[in-house]
C-alpha cells in the first residue's frame, strides 16, 4: 500500500505499508520531502508497527554504511571467486579434506550474484533497485559481506511508533472511540488557539513538533 500526500507548495509525504506474511502484522513507513536527497542513511521519518522485533536487518541506517560498501565491493569483484570457500551441503564431499569450507546457514543464489557482477551496479541504490534482486538476495549479499569483510550491519529494529488508539482489526487492541474523541477534541482546540495566536498553544504545538521530529529522527 502506498499513500502520497502533496500540498500546494509541492511538499510531500509518503506512507508505505508492508505485511509480514508469517505474523500477518503490518508496518507503516513514513518518508518526507526533506529527506528526498538521502533515502538511505536514516532518511525515513518514522516506522509504525504493533511490536518491536528482536532482530531486524536494517541497511537503511548509517550504522550499516560499511556493510553496504562491502556489499558493493563483493558484487563488483566477482563474488563467484568466493563460492569455493562456502560449503554447499550437497557438494561438500567434492572438496579436498584440507580445504577450509564455511557452511552457510542461508541459501545463496550464486547465479543471481553472477548476474549482479556482470551488471556492476554503481551504488547501493542501483543494486537495491535491480530487476530480480529481492529481499532474500540483499540479505544474502549482506551476510556474505559480513563474513568475508567483517562489516556487521545493524540488526536493531528501527521501530519508532505504535498504534496508541487501537486498530480496526483489534490489533494491538480494539479502537477506543472515547479516546479518539478526546484526542480529536484536544488537537482541534489546540489548533484553533494556535491560529488565533494564543501563546500557550503556539508553544505547545512547537514542542509537539520538536518531540515528533526527535522521535522520527532516532
Amino acid at each position: 500500500m502506498h499513500f502520497i500526500i502533496l500540498d500546494e507548495k509541492s511538499r510531500w509525504a509518503i506512507i508505505q505499508q508492508g505485511m509480514n506474511q508469517e505474523t500477518r502484522l503490518a508496518r507503516r513507513y513514513h518518508w518526507l520531502y526533506r529527506t528526498a536527497n538521502n533515502m538511505i542513511d536514516d532518511g525515513r521519518r518514522g516506522i509504525s508497527a504493533v511490536k518491536r522485533e528482536e532482530s531486524v536487518l536494517d541497511l537503511s541506517t548509517r550504522i550499516s554504511q560499511e556493510n553496504r560498501s562491502d556489499m558493493l565491493e563483493l558484487v563488483r569483484c566477482n563474488p563467484m571467486r568466493y563460492r569455493h570457500i562456502f560449503g554447499d551441503r550437497k557438494q561438500m564431499t567434492l572438496y579436498p579434506e584440507n580445504e577450509k569450507v564455511v557452511d552457510l546457514n542461508i541459501s545463496v543464489d550464486w547465479n543471481k550474484l553472477r548476474d549482479i557482477y556482470e551488471y556492476s551496479p554503481s551504488d547501493f541504490g542501483e543494486l537495491f533497485m535491480m530487476h530480480g534482486v529481492g529481499s532474500s538476495t540483499i540479505r544474502a549479499i549482506s551476510y556474505l559481506a559480513e563474513i568475508i569483510f567483517g562489516s556487521e550491519p545493524s540488526f536493531s529494529d528501527p521501530l519508532k511508533f505504535s498504534f496508541a488508539l487501537g486498530g480496526k482489526d483489534g490489533i494491538p487492541k480494539p479502537v477506543n472511540y472515547d479516546d479518539y474523541d478526546k484526542c480529536l477534541a484536544f488537537y482541534s482546540d489546540v489548533l484553533s488557539d494556535y491560529k488565533t495566536g494564543r501563546e500557550e498553544s503556539m508553544i505547545m504545538v512547537k514542542n509537539l513538533a520538536n518531540a515528533g521530529f526527535r522521535l522520527s529522527s532516532g
